[in-house]
């Protein structure tokens, strides 16, 4: 599956939830999120998945265990993603077959997750709402097709330049150093 991405940082999902509502947005879904991130750590650096743009995770969605991989690219101020994602019955069991073919977690990311979806003529449109551990709520974008996407942005009222071509890692970077700022 294609899906292009941004990601709209600091935002106040109890003022922008009623703005999809009004255009047919319905909740998908609300709860947390554990992700673990895979890559080989030993071996031949070339073979590491990260050094060939993919990128691969085991996701708790909920009771839903999910896992994806992913080619990503960013472009025209969007994220541009190739994914391939699977159902599994059980979070620990593919962890298990994962580490068997060598592969450790090398991130692992929970965050509180808000989800609504549209349909925009023959698209679905994804809003999800992402709260990390310490860092404001942000709102990652999704759609198949890019003029949808820039269409969204404007309709939830913000301009191009705050919507992000950013992976979630690209997020918690900002806001450490972000807060990092404040410190000083």
């Amino acid at each position: 599956m294609h899906e292009l991405e941004v990601k709209i940082l600091d935002v106040q999902p109890e003022l922008i939830v009623p703005v999809i509502e009004s255009f047919g947005g319905v909740k998908e879904f609300e709860g947390d999120i554990v992700a673990e991130y895979f890559d080989y750590t030993s071996g031949s650096k070339n073979k590491k998945l990260k050094k060939q743009g993919r990128t691969l995770r085991l996701r708790q969605k909920g009771d839903s265990t999910e896992l994806a991989l992913k080619r990503t690219t960013r472009n025209g101020g969007v994220k541009r993603a190739v994914e391939h994602e699977t159902n599994v019955d059980d979070f620990e069991d593919m962890k298990g077959i994962l580490r068997e073919l060598h592969l450790e977690v090398i991130r692992r990311i929970t965050k509180h997750r808000l989800s609504y979806m549209l349909l925009d003529g023959e698209h679905d449109i994804h809003f999800e709402f992402d709260t990390l551990p310490n860092f404001p709520t942000y709102l990652e974008i999704e759609s198949p097709v890019e003029d949808k996407l820039w269409k969204w942005v404007r309709n939830l009222g913000f301009e191009r330049e705050q919507a992000k071509p950013w992976s979630t890692k690209d997020v918690i970077e900002w806001y450490e150093k972000q807060q990092k700022k404040r410190k000083k």
